[in-house]
């Protein structure tokens, strides 16, 4: 695969790869405990039961 490619964009590509690995790690991380088959805006629906000032609860 890589053989087709000029060696700046050999570089290139293995920087965006890292980048994307990098990317997914924290994802993945900060998901850790959602559930992510939906999300809202890009951004996953934490489905545990929560508390705070607006008294809003959510329930698996």
């Amino acid at each position: 695969m890589y053989e087709k490619l000029t060696e700046a964009d050999r570089k290139w590509a293995e920087g965006v790869l890292e980048k994307i690995r990098t990317k997914l790690a924290a994802v993945r991380e900060r998901s850790a405990d959602k559930i992510p088959s939906e999300a809202a805006d890009g951004v996953h629906d934490d489905k545990t039961v929560q508390e705070g000032p607006s008294d809003r609860k959510s329930v698996v």
